[in-house]
This record gives C-alpha cells, structure tokens and sequence, in this order.
C-alpha cells in the first residue's frame, strides 16, 4: 500500500507540470506578467528591490508563496513556490512548461517514484517535489540570472 501512495505522489508531481490554463508566460516573461500571475492567483503581492534583481512575492489564497526574480532587464529569470498545494505551473513557467513536463517525465522514468524531480539544461533548471501539504519548487533560466546572483540566491 504504501507503495502505491509513493507512486501517486510521483505521477502527481508530473502531473502538476502538465496541467494548463490561460498561460500568462511568467519564467522568461516580462515583469509586467507578474501582475497578470497575481490576478490569475488572487495572490497579495510585495515587491522587494535589490541591488542585482527585484523579488516579486506573491501570497495565494490557500497559504502558498509563489516568488518571482525579475532582473534589470526586467525579465523574470527563475520563480519558486512551497504551500499546501502546487500552484499552476503552467502559468509559472509559460512556454518552459512543457519542457519541464517532458523532463520531470523522462526523469520519473529513469528514477524511482520517491523524491525530488530535477530537469536540468544549459537554459532551464527545474527541482520541484514534497508531499501532501507541503509542495516545493524552484525554476530558473541561467542565461538570464544577473551576474553575481547564483543558484542559493533562488529560495
């Protein structure tokens, strides 16, 4: 049985990825598209802005934060989010989602059903996983990260 269950959380994980709506292309997209991210969620919204990039926060109704970077050029080059349920990451990560699919896909096949998901290339890096409740994830473009932010900086 408990197998079983391991492997549900696998499939959903996988299946989180897949999932569509009216896209709104947040990882890669324009700053102006977190607003769009926020409408869409029904999320409040605080706007943090540092030296080398401005932090996008966005809370969602059912207690889960979605966290946009959004570089000079404002760019949104990487999101995360943890909360009690995956938030709609085709709206996230925009025309990467079905990249991130067909890895988080290529990678459940290779690996067992227990653990993180990781897809990673030379322009998308995508680690998400959890369980019931409790959801986590980060996505970010490397080509797009301002110099002198590295993947710590992503949380």
């Amino acid at each position: 049985m408990q197998a079983h269950k391991v492997m549900i959380r696998g499939v959903f994980v996988v299946a989180s990825i897949a999932m569509t709506s009216a896209a709104h292309a947040s990882l890669g997209g324009l700053q102006q598209s977190v607003t769009l991210d926020q409408s869409q969620m029904h999320a409040n919204r605080q706007t943090t802005t540092g030296q080398l990039f401005t932090i996008e926060r966005l809370t969602l109704e059912n207690g889960a934060h979605v966290t946009e970077y959004v570089n000079r050029d404002e760019v949104v080059f990487a999101v995360t989010w943890h909360g009690p349920a995956m938030p709609d990451l085709q709206q996230l990560l925009g025309s990467y989602a079905q990249r991130a699919y067909d890895g988080a896909k290529a990678f459940r096949a290779g690996h067992s059903a227990i653990g993180p998901v990781v897809v990673s290339a030379s322009d998308l890096v995508v680690q998400t996983g959890g369980h019931m409740r409790a959801y986590w994830g980060r996505a970010w473009l490397p080509v797009a990260m301002p110099a002198g932010v590295n993947v710590q900086d992503i949380q």
